[in-house]
């Protein structure tokens, strides 16, 4: 039943009210709509978000205050938002002369796409991260910038005068997450070699060896393959390795212990031939080690996992070494996790936003 709103002279709780219950009325018309369309599913979301109205409407209907920021959008809005806001290009527009309010409305226009493309971005992390209400915000955030955008385009179509618009600093906070990892997943992503230190570099074929150190009774191992004729290789390869983030003994590992990554490079060891052994086997057998080898170990990189207690992403380049001795070269590795081990990830952002004053 439609709740008894008391008569306030148009205050400002009775505009509030009169908002919740026309963005209510959207989602239940887009939901009949939608199952119209045979579009069961989008049918029944739209009736659970109309739902979820009931309680707004009753705060508001009882004095209280109602966060607009955090209510979703309606869906014919959204659905304008995310198809409409990059309709005209920089190409279509014709360039007027240095400072000209042409020059100026177009300024504007490609700021507003920015915070646009940026609001619907933060928008879909949270949703992501299951924060709903941010999600909201950033969604109404966007449609302020969408509006501000629709008014721009009208005044540089008819030749209007440039708006009153202001740029303001815009703070707020994001959980830096990994959503497309689950909770029990670490990516481990091989990147690249970096001048690695041997004396055939345009000859050399190498190869990753990592060892990881979970399950501590059977740590995981696995390898690259081989880059040939290079001592700069781009491996580019992603390990996604199996974790128990809320076992004691896993979190010690990430506390205390490293990836270890090996380069070797394949075939007989031209560490100790650069004069082309494998152009004679005798001169093989005949090397410092004695023997034809097969493949050789350049250098260990150890990627220390101490950081991702309070990171979800360790990206560096480790050097190569040889015990403690530095022998030349790095490796470029990359970690992920969907969420540092520890706590959340929790980064102040600062932005410079454009305001269009109405």
């Amino acid at each position: 039943d439609k709740p008894n709103v008391r008569k306030m002279g148009g205050s400002h709780q009775e505009k509030q009210l009169h908002q919740l219950l026309e963005k209510q009325k959207q989602f239940k018309l887009a939901a009949l709509q939608a199952k119209k369309k045979g579009e069961v599913n989008q049918a029944k979301e739209y009736l659970r978000i109309a739902k979820g109205f009931d309680k707004l409407i009753e705060a508001s209907n009882c004095g209280l205050p109602v966060d607009m920021a955090t209510v979703p959008v309606p869906p014919s809005a959204k659905i304008a938002l995310e198809t409409d806001f990059d309709i005209v290009s920089a190409e279509d527009c014709t360039p007027g002369s240095p400072g000209s309010e042409d020059d100026i409305l177009e300024k504007l226009e490609k700021d507003l796409i920015v915070q646009i493309k940026k609001s619907l971005e933060t928008r879909n992390h949270f949703k992501a991260v299951g924060d709903v209400a941010s999600a909201n915000r950033f969604e109404q955030q966007a449609l302020h910038s969408k509006k501000d955008l629709d008014l721009v385009r009208v005044a540089r179509k008819h030749k209007h005068p440039v708006p009153r618009y202001h740029y303001e600093t815009r703070s707020f906070s994001i959980v830096q997450c990994n959503t497309d990892l689950g909770d029990n997943d670490l990516e481990l992503t091989i990147a690249q070699g970096v001048n690695y230190n041997v004396p055939n570099p345009k000859e050399i074929d190498t190869y990753i060896r990592f060892e990881f150190p979970w399950p501590t009774e059977e740590p995981y191992r696995d390898k690259t393959a081989t880059v040939y004729n290079t001592n700069n290789p781009v491996y580019d390869e992603k390990f996604t390795l199996p974790i128990q983030r809320n076992v004691r003994a896993c979190q010690r590992v990430f506390k205390r212990h490293a990836i270890k990554c090996e380069v070797w490079s394949k075939g007989c060891s031209l560490w100790f031939c650069s004069s082309g052994c494998c152009s004679s086997i005798h001169s093989c057998f005949s090397s410092v080690r004695g023997f034809f080898r097969g493949d050789s170990l350049i250098g260990t990189a150890l990627v220390k996992l101490q950081p991702l207690e309070t990171k979800c992403m360790l990206h560096e380049s480790f050097d190569l070494m040889d015990g403690r001795k530095t022998v030349g070269g790095k490796l470029e590795v990359k970690v992920r996790l969907r969420n540092p081990i520890q706590a959340k990830q929790v980064e102040r952002v600062e932005e410079k936003w454009l305001v269009i004053d109405h």
